[in-house]
């Protein structure tokens, strides 16, 4: 085989060659022959692999032996990255999970490794914990100003460096030294005949900035909320008005108004990845999906789906798809780049997930009654394969939540129409064969990566309810089975 190949430097083949492949690719080409086994063992070719999932050196415990038994201490990253892949493998297939509640008085939890943020609405606190050794530990916990208003807390990790959390009108930024957060900016928005974006950057005037009070963020006719956010634009919904704001961040400004045309109601927030955002508003005859350009000035895409008003959409970097669970209603992904629009060949979608990487949606659908689990291509639309979920399962599908990337498995979960029970059912994404399931029983999946998942349950309380959290930890040492086998 060596005497095949060129004769490059090595420098050649690591910068030039491996580094254009996938971590699956650079997996099956390190097993090709023993030059390529030491080129591919190189530290500078795996560490963003592992870095793209938030994993860090200190992140995992990692594994005595990798590779065939074969001890790789020149190459420490490919240790990390096999660590990393192999624990979840074993855990997805086996059932190995640490389960840990959460304190009873947390109201929201959200995860981007190698931390998760755990919010207390009541106490505006925000509590960072970070993943050592498999196990997450808290590091700090931040005190969101603004504490005449008890409101929803939700946290957004934008980058590995950039925090953003938000409340009603107000958006804080927090840049990550180390593992200490630190206040970086506020924004307030301030609707009326004349809207606006305040700033403050001085972190001795942010509690007075953010206590001031709210003046139009609720007037009778109005009512704004951040919606998303990125490095560069902060949108805003007037859930009211079905109007949408954008908002250059870096210029504190508003630049772009959307009226969604007096829409009945703004029925999902807008979800923004990257350089686009969607979002679905619903009039009384004319329910739209809308894409556009981050910064609000270029409509890229409009498609009505559903004339009952129930269409979704999902996005990532490359497209949007636009999809209906009502009957017989037909799926659609559009391509940002082309501006290409693709029919699917499948009808009555109630969840999907796009990998562009591999030109893929999975989707959950309903066929004859029954839940379909299926796998077409982006480019031509057609059916790669689908299977029926288990008959004992008389359910509506709640969606598909997660792709396993190098694994190569989809994970959706799906509900006992008969017991109510919530189960976790992982599918192979190569031939959608069942590889195993998890029954979460009348707990909800609010949050999920493939490393953790949060779940959620309402207990009784003193003639109340409130709910409480579940963390379920697939990278923790020593993994046991728990009750949601």
């Amino acid at each position: 085989m060596t005497e095949m190949l060129p004769t490059l430097p090595d420098e050649i083949w690591q910068n030039h060659i491996f580094s254009y492949l996938w971590e699956d690719d650079l997996t099956k080409a390190r097993r090709v022959c023993k030059d390529w086994w030491y080129l591919i063992n190189c530290d500078h070719l795996w560490k963003p692999f592992v870095e793209r999932h938030g994993i860090r050196e200190d992140t995992l415990l990692l594994e005595k032996d990798v590779d065939d038994g074969q001890k790789l201490m020149s190459c420490k990253w490919f240790r990390i990255f096999s660590t990393y892949f192999n624990g979840l493998d074993r855990s997805w297939k086996g059932g190995e999970i640490i389960e840990t509640p959460c304190p009873g008085l947390v109201e929201g939890v959200a995860i981007r490794m190698p931390y998760m943020f755990r919010s207390y609405d009541s106490f505006n606190i925000v509590e960072i914990l970070r993943m050592r050794n498999g196990n997450f530990e808290t590091v700090s916990r931040l005190r969101i100003p603004g504490d005449s208003v008890v409101l929803k807390i939700s946290v957004k990790m934008l980058t590995q460096d950039l925090l953003a959390v938000w409340k009603g009108c107000l958006y804080f930024f927090y840049r990550r030294v180390g593992d200490v957060f630190e206040t970086s900016e506020v924004f307030r928005f301030v609707g009326g005949n004349t809207p606006q974006l305040q700033a403050c950057s001085d972190v001795e005037r942010i509690d007075e900035f953010a206590n001031r009070p709210a003046g139009q963020f609720f007037d009778g006719t109005s009512l704004f909320y951040v919606d998303t956010v990125n490095n560069k634009t902060i949108w805003f919904s007037d859930l009211l008005e079905s109007k949408l704001f954008v908002c250059d961040r870096l210029e504190s400004k508003v630049i772009k108004v959307i009226d969604l045309w007096q829409a009945d109601v703004l029925k999902d927030w807008t979800v923004l990845i990257g350089d686009y955002v969607c979002c679905c508003a619903v009039a009384t005859d004319r329910p739209e999906i809308r894409a556009y350009s981050s910064d609000g000035r270029l409509l890229l895409w409009q498609k009505q789906i559903d004339s009952s008003g129930d269409s979704r959409f999902v996005l990532d970097d490359f497209g949007c798809a636009a999809f209906s669970p009502s009957l017989d209603c037909c799926a659609f992904f559009f391509r940002f780049k082309t501006r290409q629009e693709i029919r699917l060949d499948i009808k009555s979608v109630w969840d999907m997930k796009l990998d562009s990487r591999t030109d893929l949606a999975y989707c959950i659908s309903v066929d004859r009654g029954a839940s379909v689990i299926s796998c077409l291509s982006l480019s031509s639309g057609n059916r790669m394969w689908s299977t029926f979920t288990p008959t004992s399962l008389v359910t509506y599908p709640t969606g598909i939540v997660e792709l396993l990337s190098t694994k190569h498995m989809c994970f959706c979960v799906l509900t006992n129409g008969k017991t109510g029970d919530h189960i976790g059912q992982i599918y192979s994404a190569s031939d959608g064969s069942s590889v195993r399931s998890f029954n979460f029983h009348r707990k909800d999946l609010t949050f999920f990566t493939s490393s953790a998942l949060v779940l959620k349950e309402w207990v009784p309380r003193g003639g109340t309810a409130r709910q409480e959290f579940t963390l379920l930890n697939f990278l923790a040492p020593g993994r046991s089975e728990t009750n949601f086998r």
